[in-house]
């Protein structure tokens, strides 16, 4: 899986947290926290996705905007995925 999100992570976008949930013995649904530096490195990382052959349904659950954090972050999206290596 880590492999497949590096494939998928622009520059200026940077994984800040990750929980997979095993769903059956093909897919696991991910949690994925990520830090952005522009709204342009966060749209290019949720297009990476959606074109994607290993993550599937994306769901974004939460975006916070402004005050960068430690890691000079505008940008923080939680979304949920599907993982599945074919």
């Amino acid at each position: 899986m880590f492999l497949d999100l590096e494939l998928v992570l622009p520059g200026g976008v940077r994984v800040i947290n990750i929980e997979p949930r095993q769903a059956n013995g093909q897919a696991a649904t991910v949690k994925l926290t990520v830090g952005a530096l522009s709204e342009a490195a966060k749209q290019g990382f949720l297009e990476a996705l959606e074109r994607s052959d290993a993550f599937s349904h994306v769901e974004l659950t939460n975006v916070r905007v402004g005050n960068a954090g430690p890691g000079g972050d505008q940008i923080v999206l939680e979304l949920t995925v599907i993982y599945s290596r074919a």
